[in-house]
């Protein structure tokens, strides 16, 4: 049944992951453009696009479709890790691919006008959202899929963030091992930064699978003064800070 429901999935979004990934890479030309001329740029996204389609997509695990939030995160991922393999038949290394994925999610970012992604984040990120978010995390608690996230939902009231998640599994760092890309990973948890920073949200959190803790605790802060993204990222996972409360 989990074989024929993936099936399903990567036939019906096959071609939208597809068209995403484009204009991704359309708006991410300015820096492919800097880094490999007119030329080579377009040459860079034909490969891109098609290990992206050939390669990644048939691979991605399914852990729900669009019932999951957290799918639209392994789409994500799949569109990162197309870049990174297109980056190292270019000669380039990790953190070449890093710097690329980071500053295009930037260049992302920049084409949504602030004051809606404000707006939305306001939305996602309220106190309205906590039921669904509570009912997701016991849903993760099942297990349903190996390859999904497992999580609880950290309740904020009386401490100094309004709510928090702990992660304890990551989906995505279960399909960047699987595909040999597990070194990826602290490149697309610095992405976070960048999408709450859009949205006005403040994230603090300094622990993370990827350097070897046993969760991901996410904290959030929606009146808050977010972090403000740069190249090199930050990394407050790496730091010697204390605990954020529990």
């Amino acid at each position: 049944m989990a074989a024929k429901k993936l099936a399903q999935y990567s036939s019906s979004q096959k071609s939208k992951m597809f068209e995403q990934f484009k204009t991704m890479l359309k708006t991410i030309r300015p820096l492919l453009e800097e880094k490999y001329g007119v030329e080579e740029k377009s040459m860079f996204q034909q490969h891109a696009l098609t290990d992206f389609h050939d390669r990644i997509v048939p691979n991605i695990p399914f852990i729900g479709g669009r019932a999951n939030p957290y799918t639209t995160y392994l789409e994500q991922t799949a569109m990162a890790l197309a870049l990174y393999h297109t980056v190292q038949e270019w000669g380039g290394g990790l953190e070449q691919a890093g710097e690329l994925i980071y500053k295009g999610m930037l260049l992302v970012a920049s084409k949504y006008p602030k004051p809606l992604l404000h707006i939305y984040g306001m939305w996602a990120n309220s106190k309205f959202q906590y039921p669904r978010m509570r009912r997701e995390a016991r849903i993760s608690q099942r297990r349903e899929y190996a390859a999904d996230w497992v999580y609880d939902f950290i309740e904020g009231e009386g401490q100094e963030f309004d709510y928090g998640i702990d992660m304890h599994e990551c989906g995505i760092l279960k399909f960047l091992t699987d595909q040999g890309a597990e070194e990826l990973l602290p490149y697309l948890c610095a992405v976070d930064y960048i999408t709450y920073h859009a949205m006005g949200i403040e994230l603090q959190r300094n622990e993370t699978l990827a350097v070897g803790c046993a969760r991901c605790n996410f904290r959030f802060i929606v009146s808050g003064n977010p972090l403000n993204p740069s190249w090199p990222p930050v990394f407050p996972e790496r730091e010697n800070r204390p605990s954020i409360p529990d």
